[in-house]
């Protein structure tokens, strides 16, 4: 997850599909979070001699994890949408059989069957949309706080190394908080690439 390059010992295809499977459920999700916060702090701690890769690493592990839960969650997404037309479907066919032998107009009815089903698919269409909203905007709130709280981490351990003049860039009000989201974005980046996603 933390590296620049797709290629590597795992193969990031099978990661990618991993990480998405547990990212589907929020109770699977959060353990995982967890147990990868063991290796990105051990490293933040114990990478002195370029301590701005761990920086790096840490955040190109978040990003690809919040592209993961993103793609998931987008996948689940694509599929209750594809379900809610389905039932369209079979209501438009039920509602409609039901009414139409009784009612002699059958023009209005079939008006009323279109109107009610139309109304019922843009409902069920709208309540996806906002989840799938909600769980994106809760996906990257999460990954912002958790950054900043690693960024903090990270300048707490390497202090001195990042107030020497040589290493720019790397400040504790601003600079480590922008690397470390630059490092994210790459993530973000390298996992829509191992998914074919242009």
């Amino acid at each position: 997850m933390s590296s620049p390059l797709v290629k590597q010992e795992l193969d990031a295809g099978q990661l990618m599909e991993v990480s998405k499977q547990i990212s589907r459920n929020r109770d699977d999700y959060q353990p995982l979070t967890q147990v990868m916060h063991q290796p990105i702090v051990a490293d933040i701690v114990t990478e002195k001699a370029h301590p701005e890769d761990s920086l790096d690493r840490a955040g190109r592990t978040i990003g690809f994890l919040e592209e993961a839960r993103y793609q998931a969650t987008n996948t689940d997404k694509g599929e209750a949408l594809a379900d809610a037309s389905w039932d369209k479907a079979w209501r438009y066919h039920i509602v409609g059989g039901l009414v139409t032998p009784w009612s002699p107009a059958m023009d209005s009815v079939q008006r009323g069957v279109d109107l009610v089903t139309a109304k019922m698919l843009e409902d069920e269409q709208n309540r996806i949309n906002a989840q799938a909203t909600a769980d994106h905007t809760l996906t990257y709130e999460r990954r912002r706080t958790e950054i900043q709280s690693l960024a903090d981490l990270w300048y707490q351990e390497n202090k001195g190394w990042a107030e020497d003049p040589t290493p720019e860039g790397y400040s504790q009000g601003h600079g480590t908080y922008k690397q470390i989201e630059e490092a994210a974005n790459d993530g973000n980046k390298k996992a829509e690439g191992v998914a074919g996603i242009q």
